[in-house]
């Protein structure tokens, strides 16, 4: 157990060498090699030296995390693993029960703010989770990206219309974007 003590510089406190004590660092070394190792500093000392750092420049530092994963997810390579990781993160997330209904109750969460009246029976809901899966499916089979329209939108100056199968339609994204939330013509 010694052997896989690490002793903060900071604190000098011990703790497991684990990514839960010390955070795993990345150097690239201008000879072109890389090394990876863990900080020499616990988590806590590490977050109390960094914290002024962060508060003081929190607007950049974020403006530039949003760039580098825009930049990032720009490469199709990245699109496809992070495509795959996802589905693998939901068959995971789907397959545990307590999993499963956290995602049952945001789906009803979800049709409840989308303006889903209370009078919908099982059958209409049932009929709008086919219609999400048929969007889905025509993405899937043809590459393009499909959604569903509300005929009637949820937001417009003069009307509303309502989240029921009457009113909801698959369509292609780009076409979805046109029309935005304008009444049919």
């Amino acid at each position: 157990m010694a052997d896989n003590l690490r002793r903060c510089k900071a604190c000098g406190e011990e703790f497991p060498a684990t990514s839960e004590f010390f955070v795993t660092l990345t150097v690239r070394k201008p000879n072109g090699t890389t090394w990876r190792g863990f900080a020499t500093e616990c988590r806590a000392c590490r977050n109390k030296r960094y914290r002024p750092f962060y508060e003081a420049n929190r607007a950049t530092l974020i403006a530039r995390a949003i760039k580098s994963t825009r930049k990032r997810r720009e490469r199709p390579e990245v699109q496809e693993q992070e495509r795959v990781g996802s589905r693998e993160r939901k068959r995971i997330q789907l397959a545990d029960p307590v999993g499963r209904a956290k995602h049952q109750a945001r789906w009803a969460m979800f049709n409840a703010k989308a303006n889903a009246p209370s009078w919908l029976t099982v059958e209409h809901k049932r009929t709008i989770e086919t219609i999400c899966v048929i969007a889905g499916y025509l993405t899937h089979k043809t590459g393009v990206k499909h959604e569903v329209d509300h005929y009637y939108p949820l937001t417009n100056k003069t009307c509303c219309g309502l989240h029921v199968p009457w009113n909801m339609r698959v369509i292609t994204r780009a076409a979805n974007k046109a029309k935005g939330n304008k009444l049919p013509t």
